[in-house]
């Protein structure tokens, strides 16, 4: 009897520091909101694995140092309407580090509509994806959408709670 089982070969050093800043103001009826998302993540190789082995302490393969995202929105009257702007940094595509994919941005609006009646809740949204266009990558020779869209609408059904 033969089986399969994860084995972990690599012993690796992750360290790293994230933020999160988030501002929030009321004017009358609207709601503005600003937050800012940010990472430092250092991901090394601790140990080799063979002869020659050029990843000791190089970075791990596919996670990048530097990345994080803005985003602004506007809510007022059941109405959200907001701008997400992403950005990912190196990342390295080979173990000595010596060959990397380019860092990108990615930008992307988001609208909806709330409708609350009784015990129920409507969200209609349509959402734009990757509005620059931005070609990239996030594992090599693998494309990602270019701009792309989706929309929807959510049904929150809520049972009144009876029992006082």
């Amino acid at each position: 009897i033969s089986y399969c089982s994860p084995k972990n070969i690599m012993n690796v050093w992750s360290r790293g520091m994230e933020t999160n800043s988030m501002l929030s103001i009321k004017i009358n009826k609207a709601k503005i909101s600003f937050s800012v998302l940010t990472n430092y993540v250092v991901s090394t190789n601790q140990q080799v694995k063979t002869a020659n082995d050029a990843s000791i302490d190089k970075q791990l393969i596919y996670v990048p140092m530097y990345s994080g995202n803005a985003k602004i929105g506007i809510e007022y009257k059941g109405f959200a309407f907001s701008y997400r702007h992403n950005y990912t940094g190196y990342r390295y595509t080979s173990t000595d580090n010596t060959q990397y994919l380019p860092p990108f941005y990615l930008g992307s609006f988001y609208l909806s509509y709330k409708m609350q009646h009784k015990n129920a809740v409507v969200n209609i949204f349509i959402q734009a994806n990757n509005v620059w266009n931005e070609e990239y990558q996030v594992m090599l020779n693998r494309a990602m959408p270019q701009q792309n869209f989706n929309a929807g609408i959510s049904f929150e059904f809520n049972k009144p709670n009876n029992n006082h």
